[in-house]
């Protein structure tokens, strides 16, 4: 039994004195107090009236407070009750990663409730972040930086539009860091992996990564543009996912890679990837895509396709074609843009032959290869 407590509240409040003031190692006043929400009458309160008193400002700079664990019925976790779910059996089951991604995923601002059901909906929204980032991997293995690298004016218009993307999300979560506000850094993450990578950039440019030669301006462009995205990513992750973020970097062929990701700095956005111009004409694009694809599904649906290759995409419209490589935004053999009073799209399948190596419906050799298979096997082996 301690015999030298003065008061409970008291000795409390006066903590900073005895930890900031004597470990040379920190600083007063502290850059933040974290407790519950039951505390602002309590240790952030007495600390406050202390450090005000003895010193003339408050002990911290800003205080966070946070709700309690309830199970999914809305019950208040506790032993008594039997509902508690403790952490290291979460992390037996599901990795530290997961259980550390699913507390960054809540609003702990309010009280925050943890169910098997929860657990297993973050190991999915896991799962998108840590596969994306594996395909961007699986694509760099023979980029080398030092010498691949070229400025973001020389690059693709479509991997210039995926780096404004990417500098949004690079500003949308700095600023949500700031203010403690984790959810919003996954949840974002996480809607970029599943919708502007997965479901629309990483799709459209599968073509070129596989298919165009190694060293094509094209597939070096796009290899440029998803560098960018996997360092990004991997640094913006970092201090939620730990170890899926130091595990990654070990394989990221970083220009300059430092001993730890975690010894790293946060990424910025570098002059050149914000584009408004840009932004605005890809709109147009992905609506353009939209419309082509409520045409499109029906056909796949009703098997008269077998996949999107197999269609050509006829569009009018009044004004010239807003990119010159629709095929890749549409995923199709052919796209024949026409101008004319109002903008219309129809879709049909195309005609041709499957190429074996692009699966393409387009003019074919005699080896089963479109023009730019052809070119691309024969460069390839000339060279083995």
């Amino acid at each position: 039994k301690c015999t030298h407590t003065v008061e409970v509240w008291f000795d409390s409040g006066v903590s900073h004195f005895c930890v900031l003031e004597k470990d040379k190692r920190l600083q007063a006043p502290a850059d933040l107090y974290l407790e519950g929400s039951d505390q602002h009458r309590g240790w952030f309160h007495s600390s406050l009236l202390i450090g005000i008193a003895a010193r003339g400002r408050a002990p911290y700079d800003a205080i966070l407070t946070h709700g309690f664990l309830v199970d999914e019925k809305g019950r208040k976790m506790s032993k008594s009750e039997g509902n508690v779910i403790a952490p290291e059996s979460v992390i037996k089951e599901y990795g530290a990663d997961i259980l550390r991604w699913w507390v960054a995923s809540s609003d702990f601002k309010n009280d925050v409730s943890v169910a098997k059901s929860i657990l297993n909906q973050n190991r999915d929204t896991f799962s998108k972040v840590r596969n994306t980032i594996r395909f961007c991997l699986s694509n760099l293995y023979d980029f080398e930086p030092k010498t691949d690298l070229l400025d973001v004016d020389q690059l693709a218009e479509i991997d210039r539009w995926a780096l404004t993307e990417l500098a949004d999300i690079i500003d949308t979560c700095k600023a949500a860091y700031d203010t403690y506000d984790f959810h919003i850094i996954t949840h974002r993450i996480h809607d970029y992996c599943a919708v502007n990578l997965s479901a629309l950039y990483l799709d459209m440019v599968k073509d070129r990564l596989y298919c165009d030669a190694p060293d094509s301006r094209r597939r070096r462009s796009t290899q440029i543009a998803i560098y960018h995205i996997v360092n990004t990513l991997i640094h913006l992750i970092a201090p939620i996912l730990v170890f899926t973020a130091e595990d990654a970097y070990r394989y990221f062929n970083a220009e300059e890679k430092s001993e730890s990701i975690h010894l790293g700095q946060f990424p910025s956005v570098p002059d050149g990837w914000r584009d408004s111009a840009l932004t605005e004409r890809w709109k147009g694009v992905i609506a353009i895509k939209d419309l082509a694809y409520q045409q499109l599904e029906p056909l796949r649906k009703d098997k008269v396709i077998k996949s999107f290759l197999e269609a050509e995409v006829d569009i009018t419209a009044p004004q010239p074609a807003p990119i010159s490589d629709l095929e890749s935004v549409l995923i199709v053999s052919r796209v024949n843009w026409t101008i004319g009073d109002a903008l219309s799209v129809q879709v049909r399948t195309a005609e041709g032959a499957k190429c074996d190596r692009c699966w393409k419906i387009l003019p074919v050799d005699d080896a089963g290869l479109c023009g730019r298979c052809a070119e691309v096997v024969k460069a390839v082996t000339a060279t083995e």
